[in-house]
């Protein structure tokens, strides 16, 4: 057990730096839309890991690739195997996971980058762990490194395939290197079959992967933009131990990581907030919870504006 406390107001206003904020900006970091980081749960995340959280002062000061000022602008989703859009119970639909991360990521090109295209087809190390076959993550972080586009941001490979990064470790979720811009993670363990449970409906099946897949993939993403776990808030950029953990992550970032997200980018933030509540509307059944959110939080904002 850690011994991690949670940060008060004045230090989360400190975080995000509010006194620089633009004044006609101020309204969009104003924090009462969510919710402050609590006391750590047994077997949690923070109960277990020591995390010193990332202002954004401190990200301003750490070396990473500014989309704004760079070619390398592009994020590429690399699946590592055939990913099927007629059977989203089996996997997550590729084209919904593009347009939320377009979304996320407003302003900047997502795409896919086809694996099966190279010259062979890729092999990684792999074992049988509990009769769960799992690729090594080391292999496939070498094998994007090698794929790389020219224009590429970052490259993510995506799999139906359990992951471990050495034989010391059970499993893990997804790794990324922000020094390589390359990451991978593993959508075997948020399909509700892997812990037995054969008694969802199709579109129950199809909701809960879509969603968790989006979690995972907008969070790995972040850590290639140089965001690390959020501390602060309840926020999509949150460490997770185990799915009840990740399920109970937000879908969005707090103040402090939007701000740096922005800083990254350069998008319009109440542009990026429609985006998003867009996507939702355009893919209510699968994500209901999130659109009255972003609606009033976009009333909320545009209000305080009309006051400053």
């Amino acid at each position: 057990m850690t011994s991690f406390i949670p940060p008060v107001k004045s230090l989360r206003e400190k975080a995000f730096e509010i006194n620089t904020v633009e004044p006609n900006k101020a309204a969009i970091y104003t924090d009462d839309d969510f919710d402050p980081m609590t006391k750590p749960k047994r077997n949690s995340w923070l109960a277990e890991h020591k995390e010193y959280g990332q202002s954004f002062n401190a990200y301003k000061n750490t070396s990473f690739n500014r989309i704004k000022k760079s070619k390398q602008n592009v994020i590429y989703i690399c699946p590592l195997e055939q990913f099927s859009e007629e059977n989203p119970t089996k996997c997550p639909s590729l084209t919904v996971l593009i347009k939320f991360l377009q979304a996320f990521y407003s302003g900047v090109e997502v795409k896919v980058l086809n694996s099966t295209s190279t010259s062979s087809k890729p092999q990684f190390t792999s074992r049988m762990n509990d009769s769960v076959l799992q690729y090594k993550t080391g292999d496939i972080l070498n094998y994007l490194k090698k794929i790389i586009p020219k224009d590429a941001y970052c490259v993510l490979g995506l799999t139906m395939v359990d992951l471990y990064p050495d034989d010391s470790w059970n499993f893990v979720f997804g790794i990324a290197s922000l020094e390589n811009r390359v990451g991978v993670f593993s959508f075997a363990r948020y399909h509700p079959s892997f812990y037995g449970d054969h008694n969802l409906s199709s579109f129950e099946i199809e909701k809960l992967l879509l969603r968790r897949s989006c979690k995972v993939a907008s969070h790995e993403i972040g850590h290639m933009f140089g965001i690390k776990h959020c501390i602060f808030y309840q926020c999509a950029m949150n460490g997770s131990n185990h799915m009840d953990e990740s399920d109970s992550r937000p879908i969005e970032l707090c103040p402090v990581d939007l701000r740096k997200l922005q800083y990254c980018i350069g998008f319009d933030e109440l542009e990026r907030y429609n985006n998003m509540l867009n996507f939702f509307k355009e893919h209510a059944d699968i994500f209901p919870d999130q659109i009255s959110w972003f609606e009033k939080r976009l009333e909320k904002i545009r209000a305080r504006k009309q006051q400053q």
